[in-house]
């Protein structure tokens, strides 16, 4: 091993472990699990203005990539809905602009199609997009515990049909009946920086409205961060 500075436990093993250059996640070599690396001992590039920011790329690509993500920030703050937004994958994209006016009774359909397998075949519906899968998310999938978690999750989400998902995704895409700044109650908001189904310029978006909104961003990390997180999460509002 090299320097022995940025030496961590495994939270599985306890094995010793030196992060890879730039790495935010990494496998044990001892046990196999995957493991989100702390900021802490993150080693790599360090740009200024990007909060523990440790990434592995070259000084140009970073410097292009820093400017991208401050002009979507702006214009996330700014109130630019479209523009927070843009990130997302675009088949959820689709989904959330064609759930929003199509009728209802022909809005089931697709809905049906897509995760009609839910009960029966979680994996069908879990797999899919696995190959556009961030870094972060990938690791986290191969442990078999969360997957069984994942699996028993969308069992249990689709036991009764598809009508549920198709009101969920119909209520999130449709105008609400409230504005975000009229919302005064404490709210805890964790969002993954390398998030491609909810891109992190929507996290943005929405902490930038809510008045008392504490928003947590987690860098390196995607759309399962509260597997990683779920006892800091749960710390936060015992807290309240």
């Amino acid at each position: 091993m090299g320097d022995t500075t940025n030496l961590f436990k495994c939270p599985t093993c306890g094995a010793p472990l030196e992060p890879p250059a730039g790495a935010t996640t990494m496998k044990c070599g001892y046990c196999s699990n995957s493991i989100i690396i702390p900021e802490s001992v993150r080693s790599g590039v360090r740009i200024q203005g990007f909060e523990g920011g440790m990434i592995g790329m070259d000084l140009k690509d970073l410097t292009s990539q820093a400017k991208r993500l401050k002009e979507v920030r702006e214009l996330a703050l700014a109130g630019n809905k479209i523009e927070a937004i843009r990130d997302m994958w675009w088949l959820n994209r689709v989904g959330f602009t064609t759930g929003r006016y199509m009728p209802w009774l022909l809005w089931q359909i697709p809905i049906w199609f897509f995760y009609r397998k839910g009960a029966s075949k979680p994996a069908d519906v879990m797999e899919r997009g696995a190959d556009s899968r961030p870094e972060a998310d990938a690791l986290l999938w191969e442990d078999p515990a969360i997957r069984n978690v994942c699996y028993a999750s969308t069992v249990e989400a689709f036991r009764q049909g598809t009508r549920g998902q198709a009101w969920d995704v119909r209520l999130i895409s449709r105008q609400w009946s409230f504005r975000l700044e009229d919302i005064h109650v404490p709210v805890f908001l964790w969002h993954g920086e390398a998030d491609r189904d909810t891109p992190v310029t929507m996290g943005r978006y929405v902490a930038s409205k809510i008045p008392n909104c504490r928003a947590t961003i987690c860098e390196g990390e995607a759309h399962m961060l509260i597997f990683p997180h779920w006892e800091e999460i749960l710390q936060s509002l015992i807290s309240l």
